[in-house]
């Protein structure tokens, strides 16, 4: 079972999944872009933070 496991982890815990992240944020900056011009301020201001905390814009 420890075999299954360490690919994956291996793969996280040196930067495999970094693009992953990157893309996860890049969608949460688009949905909050949209969700300001929907006039839902708050929740787009929130999740644009989110996004680029998670390295969607490469700005930290």
């Amino acid at each position: 079972m420890h075999t299954i496991l360490a690919a994956p982890l291996a793969a996280i815990v040196h930067g495999g999944a970094t693009p992953v992240v990157w893309i996860i944020g890049i969608i949460l900056i688009v949905v909050g872009v949209v969700a300001v011009f929907r006039r839902s301020l708050i929740m787009g201001v929130v999740l644009i933070v989110i996004g680029i905390l998670l390295g969607g814009l490469n700005v930290l």
